[in-house]
């Protein structure tokens, strides 16, 4: 074919091995904040996570369900402890100091209740990656329980991803400094 002729430069491919590493230090650590079931783990190594993703679906355990009831039962407790106080309070049967505490009792028992429902321990919940970056490592499999603080998936964090290539020798004369790559 007759094309006509342009001054461009002429791009060349070169081929290079390695990994996708992070510095020590460096990864960040997805976890729940209940003892949790997992049911399914929805990502890989190597998978590329945004902020927000999910990355596993899980319930409470047993014992987290148990803990939720309890908080359940000592909320609505505090609460009527808090009634029958106001009520002798109005009579003049109670003091301050009385009417006070209870006060206190049913907030800090409603707030304990709050926590464990927002940390999931109300039912079916994903969790999801709160970083962007690789999935590292995957600490988890389908089934099994992780306690509170027990790390799902591990996640390199993108501005920390470091690629180390290794290429021919005969290929150096056409790299340098800064110059752009991709992966195919």
């Amino acid at each position: 074919r007759v094309a006509p002729m342009e001054r461009k430069s002429i791009g060349r491919k070169l081929g290079a091995c390695g990994s996708v590493a992070a510095q020590p230090g460096t990864t960040h650590s997805v976890s729940v904040a209940v003892e949790t079931r997992v049911i399914h783990v929805l990502v890989a190594p190597g998978e590329f996570v945004h902020d927000g993703d999910p990355v596993t679906e899980g319930e409470p355990s047993a014992a987290a369900k148990l803990q939720l009831q309890q908080a359940q039962t000592a909320a609505q407790a505090a609460q009527n402890s808090l009634k029958q106080s106001q009520q002798k309070f109005n009579l003049n049967l109670a003091t301050n100091q009385e009417l006070d505490a209870a006060k206190k009792a049913a907030a800090d028992a409603q707030a304990q209740l709050t926590s464990m429902e927002r940390a999931g321990a109300g039912g079916y919940h994903r969790v999801r990656s709160d970083a962007t970056g690789i999935i590292a490592k995957v600490d988890v499999q389908n089934g099994q329980i992780v306690p509170p603080g027990g790390p799902l998936v591990e996640i390199v964090l993108e501005e920390q991803i470091e690629v180390q290539l290794v290429v021919e020798p005969e290929a150096l004369p056409w790299l340098h400094q800064q110059q752009p790559a991709a992966m195919f």
